[in-house]
């Protein structure tokens, strides 16, 4: 598995890592591993994210980006490794704006990459699924857009894969045009790569209302099974902006969540207060002043501190 630390939302531990598991349930960091795989930027306006894996000819091929947020720039950078030891220089594949989660195939001697690249402003954010394709990672070029129909979502990650004959993605969306909140999860399916439709006309999977999941479903992986149904690792947040892993399998229609509660579970009265405080401070956020905001975040940290 590829994965970032986020703790509490601190990019600065945002670094590409690697983790392997005999379960699918217990993920742990292999002994000889480098951890992370991609140590921190020096540049303190610089952090990495969202990595992707792809094992081809016996190598692990890493993709992932880096955001410069003095420039508001983002950068796609690849790398790779036939022992998970000594990895290879990395390499710019791809510059853009907010461009975000790659997700790299090989097929038919073509690599394919989709990212979902965004424009912010101050009110709103409006997200697109684009891809490339080369004969190498380095030639990423003839980049178009996606056509994805998620109703009021909008697409935020994506993963891809080749699934019977045609592709298949994951994509977390956010409804509206502001807050990340309420992201939910939505399988789509594509013969070519552009056109992308609903595998189903609801989501997949919702944030929970009690769970350690109640405030919004990222960025997720999955495996087909023969049998149709579906195995999902999916990163998701509470409202008190703890981040977790979890767990689903199932037919589209049966879904099931398989999640070992994280032991902040056990305290019931600390996760309450918790999501309290952040369902608090994000209503603040969205209906006062920056500059009251503020001064009123200061006196309630002084308050419950």
């Amino acid at each position: 598995m590829a994965m970032t630390p986020y703790p509490d939302g601190n990019d600065a531990f945002e670094n590409p890592s690697l983790r392997g598991s005999n379960n699918g349930f217990k993920w742990e960091v292999p002994s000889f591993l480098p951890d992370p795989v991609i140590p921190q930027p020096d540049n303190a306006d610089q952090h990495y994210s969202d990595p992707h894996i792809l094992l081809k000819d016996g190598e692990l091929h890493l993709f992932y980006r880096l955001t410069d947020k003095i420039r508001n720039r983002s950068f796609i950078f690849w790398t790779r490794s036939k022992d998970l030891v000594k990895w290879a220089l990395p390499i710019l594949v791809y510059e853009g704006g907010w461009c975000l989660s790659p997700s790299v195939i090989f097929e038919e001697n073509v690599w394919f990459m989709w990212f979902v690249d965004l424009v912010k402003d101050n009110k709103s954010t409006i997200s697109t699924l684009k891809m490339v394709k080369g004969v190498t990672p380095e030639a990423f070029d003839n980049e178009v857009s996606c056509v994805v129909d998620l109703g009021k979502f909008h697409p935020w990650h994506i993963e891809v894969k080749k699934v019977d004959g045609n592709f298949q993605g994951l994509i977390n969306a956010f409804p509206g045009t502001s807050e990340s909140i309420g992201q939910s999860l939505f399988l789509v399916k594509s013969l070519n790569g552009y056109d992308w439709n609903r595998s189903d006309a609801v989501s997949i999977l919702k944030p929970s209302y009690l769970g350690w999941d109640n405030k919004l479903i990222y960025k997720a992986s999955f495996l087909s099974t023969e049998e149709g149904s579906y195995r999902i690792w999916y990163s998701a947040c509470s409202w008190g902006g703890k981040w977790y892993i979890g767990y689903i399998e199932g037919a589209l229609n049966s879904i099931k969540r398989i999640s070992i509660q994280p032991a902040l579970e056990l305290n019931r009265v600390l996760k309450v207060k918790q999501d309290l405080n952040g369902i608090f401070r994000i209503g603040l956020r969205r209906f006062l002043p920056v500059y009251v905001f503020n001064l009123t975040k200061k006196l309630y940290n002084f308050l419950v501190s």
